[in-house]
This record gives C-alpha cells, sequence and structure tokens, in this order.
C-alpha cells in the first residue's frame, strides 16, 4: 500500500513546475530554466540552502509545510517561504532596479546584463540572477559535470 503522502508530494513537485514556468514566461528572454547537473553557482546556492537547514538558521513563513511549494531566493538567502510571502516579501524590501541588477553569483552591478535562473529541486524553487561571467562560469562547470 503506498504512502498517501506521496500523492501529496507529486502534486507539490508539480506545482512547483508549474511555478518555474510561469516565472520564466513572466521574466522574459533573460530567464532560463535549470536542469541537473548543477554548476558551480547554483550549487552553492543549494549547498547554502542545506547549510542554513542543517544549522536552524533558515527562517520560514508560517505557510510552509511538507508537502509544499517554497521559494529559496538568492537574494534573500536567509528565507523560505511560500509564493505569496516571497512576493510580499520583496515589496516589503523594496526589492528593485539595484537589485535585479545586481549579480547573485558575484555581487557585481550589471543593469539590462542579469540572467535569471530558476531551478527545481523537489517542491522546492530556487531562484536567482547571474551576471554573463557568472552565466559562464555555471554553464561551464554544469556541462564539466555531465562528462
Amino acid at each position: 500500500m503506498s504512502d498517501p503522502r506521496d500523492d501529496q508530494i507529486r502534486a507539490a513537485e508539480q506545482e512547483s513546475d508549474l511555478l518555474i514556468r510561469l516565472i520564466k514566461d513572466q521574466s522574459g528572454p533573460r530567464a532560463e530554466i535549470q536542469r541537473l547537473p548543477w554548476g558551480e553557482v547554483t550549487d552553492a546556492w543549494r549547498e547554502g540552502l542545506a547549510t542554513r537547514l542543517q544549522a536552524g538558521t533558515l527562517g520560514l513563513c508560517p505557510h510552509v509545510m511538507t508537502p509544499n511549494v517554497v521559494i529559496y531566493a538568492a537574494w534573500l538567502p536567509g528565507l523560505l517561504l511560500c509564493p505569496t510571502c516571497h512576493t510580499v516579501t520583496n515589496i516589503q524590501a523594496g526589492i528593485g532596479e539595484v537589485e535585479d541588477s545586481t549579480c547573485d553569483g558575484c555581487g557585481d552591478y550589471c543593469p539590462g546584463e542579469i540572467t535569471n535562473l530558476t531551478i527545481q529541486l523537489g517542491t522546492v524553487v530556487i531562484m536567482g540572477g547571474l551576471c554573463p561571467q557568472c552565466r559562464d562560469l555555471e554553464q561551464r562547470t554544469a556541462e564539466a559535470a555531465r562528462g
């Protein structure tokens, strides 16, 4: 007999996949969906999430329940949020042009050059923006990991 949570997990994974495609559609031509394997930059984001989670230093919104879609944004590295709280937090934090033009890999300010990456890790959607140099590094290291 299968665990009833398996259906909930599959539904949440499908919802996170839908969210990723919606984000890409709304973000325009400078948006990409990253698939496995991970490159050096996105692997650092994943490691940061895992480290904060294990250390108990990751802030969670009250709506984060398992299984459910949650968002981990490279520009808000201490938080794991539901989609609604993610949007509200960005508005409250005043996320705007400067943040949207700042690379989440190296921290350089690159107006008009940031590529938005969205990655699905089960029910977790990981998001960040990369400058051309960090995007090249990401692509090279992901390709090298493929063998």
